[in-house]
């Protein structure tokens, strides 16, 4: 086997092995996706304890979606040197496939921010309730009388 044959094959094996690990990435970024349609949902209907089910199966998801990204990313380096053994119709849907990974990656990203930043203000309106529970309560405490029936609290001495 000549070299050139050795360069073509280690190519084209690079490309089918990169067009794997792209699709598997691409199932789990729709899983990842379907689980966070619902999340926003959760966080407006303040049902904590389904959202908290939901975020720790994504946390699982997440994992598994960083370790295929750094498979892909580290076939994607090598992207120059192999991709001269391999035709165009070989490497145009693997560039497409990995432009539609990075668009759903940002889409999940931007809609996690959302997510977020509506659970810092429902977080800073229950912490503001809190607080209003807080003052209420030190108020009550202010004019009722700590001593209740035991003596009077304000009496004339002069008589």
């Amino acid at each position: 086997m000549t070299e050139t044959q050795t360069g073509a094959g280690d190519a084209r094996d690079w490309a089918e092995s990169l067009g794997r690990r792209i699709e598997e990435l691409d199932a789990l970024l729709d899983r990842l996706g379907a689980l966070g349609d619902g999340q926003g949902e959760l966080i407006a209907d303040e049902r904590t304890d389904e959202l908290l089910a939901l975020l720790a199966q994504r946390e699982s998801l997440v994992e598994q979606v960083v370790r295929a990204s750094e498979q892909v990313d580290a076939l994607r380096r090598r992207w120059d040197e192999m991709s001269s053994g391999l035709d165009e119709s070989t490497l145009a849907p693997l560039r497409q496939k990995l432009d539609e990974l990075t668009a759903s990656a940002g889409r999940i990203a931007a809609r996690d921010e959302r997510d977020r930043s509506e659970l810092v203000v429902k977080r800073d309106e229950l912490s503001k309730r809190l607080a209003g529970v807080g003052v209420g309560r030190r108020a009550m405490n202010a004019y009722s009388d700590p001593n209740a029936g035991s003596t009077p609290r304000f009496q004339d001495r002069k008589g």
